[in-house]
C-alpha cells in the first residue's frame, strides 16, 4: 500500500516512539526529488536536526551516497566509507543514518558488502534506500528491509506523466457512459498504448546512457568484459523500470476504481478530485458491493503480473471483469 509521506511519517514518529523503529527501509514511489525530501524530512525528525537538506547533516551522523559521475554505478568503497560512518557511535538520542540515492545501482561487488551491513546493523542506526526501481534490487536486500512506497497526499490532484494523464482521461471517458465489454476493450488498448510508449522511451534511455559509457571506456584494452556487464545491466534496468511504470499504470485504474468506492460509501476525500462530479455520477450506477468485485479483479491482475502470465490476456480479463 502507498502512503502519502506526511501519513508515512507519522507511521514512522509512531514506530520510533514504540521502539519498533525496523534497521532499513526501501523508499520508492513519487519521483527521486520527493523520495529525498522524504528522507531529509525523516532524519531531522530522528535526530532533531535544522539543517536544510542530506548534505548538511553529514556532520549530525547522516551519510549520503550517490551513483559515481562516470560509471553511474554505486561502487564497493562507496559502502565501505558509508560502514565507517554507520559503525561510529552515535550522539546522545541521535541516530546515525546512511542514504543510499537509486540503490538500485549498487554494483554486485557494492551489495554484497552492503549485504553484511544489513545483516548485522550497527545499534542506532538507519539504512534509507531510495530508488525508483525496487525490483531491480536483490531478493536478498528486498527481504532485509521494509517497504515504505510514497504516494501524493490524499485529496490533492496526482501529479501525472502524460502517459499517466491520456490514461486518466480515458478512464474518464469511459465512466462517463455505463461500462460495457466492448468499451473495456477499447481501454485496453489505450492502457497497452500508454506501456507500449514508455517501455520504448525507457528502453532508448537506457541505450543511450549505455552508447554514452561505451564511447568512454572503449579504448581501454580491458573494457570489452565490463561492457558487457553494462550492457547486461542497462537492459535489466529498462526491464525493471518498465515493470515498475506498469504497476504505476495499474495503480492508476486501481486509484479511479477506489474513488468510485469511496463516493459510493460517503468517504469525502477522492485521489482524483478534478473529476469529481463525474465519479460522484458515475459511483451511483453500482451498488458498493459490485464495485468491490470489480475492484478484486484489479487485485487479482496486479498478483498475476508478479507470476509469469501472459501479460495481454490477463490484462484483458481483468479489464472486463472490473469495467466492463
Amino acid at each position: 500500500m502507498a502512503f502519502s509521506p506526511d501519513i508515512a511519517l507519522q507511521y514512522l514518529d509512531r514506530a520510533r516512539a514504540r521502539g519498533q523503529l525496523a534497521h532499513a527501509y526501501i523508499v520508492s514511489g513519487l519521483n527521486s526529488e520527493a523520495r529525498l525530501a522524504f528522507a531529509g524530512e525523516l532524519a531531522r525528525r530522528l535526530n532533531g536536526s535544522e539543517a536544510p537538506g542530506l548534505e548538511a547533516m553529514a556532520a549530525e551522523g547522516v551519510h549520503v551516497v550517490e551513483a559515481q559521475s562516470k560509471s553511474r554505478a554505486i561502487v564497493v568503497d562507496q559502502i565501505r566509507a558509508l560502514e565507517h560512518v554507520i559503525h561510529q557511535r552515535a550522539r546522545q538520542g541521535r541516530h546515525k543514518i546512511g542514504v543510499i540515492v537509486e540503490a538500485d545501482r549498487m554494483n554486485p561487488q557494492a551489495t554484497n558488502a552492503f549485504l553484511k551491513t544489513l545483516e548485522e546493523p550497527p545499534p542506532d542506526s538507519l539504512l534509507l534506500l531510495l530508488t525508483g526501481s525496487p525490483s531491480q534490487l536483490l531478493e536478498t536486500v528486498l527481504s532485509r528491509c521494509l517497504r515504505i512506497t510514497l504516494s501524493e497526499p490524499e485529496g490533492e490532484a496526482a501529479v501525472l506523466s502524460d502517459g499517466q494523464a491520456r490514461l486518466a482521461e480515458a478512464l474518464a471517458a469511459h465512466f462517463a457512459k455505463p461500462p460495457t465489454p466492448a468499451r473495456a476493450l477499447a481501454l485496453v488498448r489505450v492502457y497497452a498504448a500508454v506501456l507500449a510508449e514508455e517501455k520504448a522511451a525507457m528502453a532508448e534511455a537506457c541505450a543511450t546512457e549505455y552508447k554514452r559509457e561505451a564511447a568512454h571506456y572503449d579504448r581501454k584494452t580491458d573494457a570489452a568484459a565490463w561492457l558487457r556487464q553494462r550492457e547486461e545491466y542497462y537492459e535489466a534496468l529498462a526491464q525493471a523500470r518498465y515493470l515498475e511504470a506498469r504497476s504505476r499504470a495499474l495503480g492508476l485504474v486501481i486509484l479511479w476504481l477506489g474513488d468510485l468506492i469511496r463516493r459510493r460509501s460517503g468517504h469525502p476525500r477522492l485521489a482524483f478530485p478534478q473529476y469529481e462530479t463525474l465519479i460522484t455520477q458515475a459511483a451511483s450506477t453500482l451498488p458498493l458491493e459490485d464495485w468491490l468485485r470489480r475492484m478484486a479483479c484489479l487485485e487479482d491482475l496486479r498478483r498475476s503480473y508478479e507470476t509469469n502470465v501472459n501479460e495481454a490476456l490477463a490484462t484483458e480479463l481483468a479489464f472486463l471483469g472490473a469495467l466492463g
